[in-house]
């Protein structure tokens, strides 16, 4: 959310905090994979499920 933010605050461009979203999901994606054996499938879902939700959100409070 904190990401969202603080990319409008510096950008104009409204199709950046998209941009950031994918690529914290790619990079969650790579992080999930090392841990995938260590955490119920649930929580892997559900935090890369959110990361871009989120950070559209954090975007439309700025």
């Amino acid at each position: 959310m904190a990401a969202g933010y603080v990319v409008t605050l510096v950008s104009a461009s409204a199709t950046l905090p998209l941009i950031l979203g994918v690529v914290l999901l790619l990079v969650g994606i790579a992080v999930q994979r090392q841990y995938w054996k260590l955490m119920p499938l649930w929580y892997h879902l559900l935090f890369l499920a959110l990361l871009v939700p989120t950070t559209l959100f954090g975007a439309s409070l700025g």
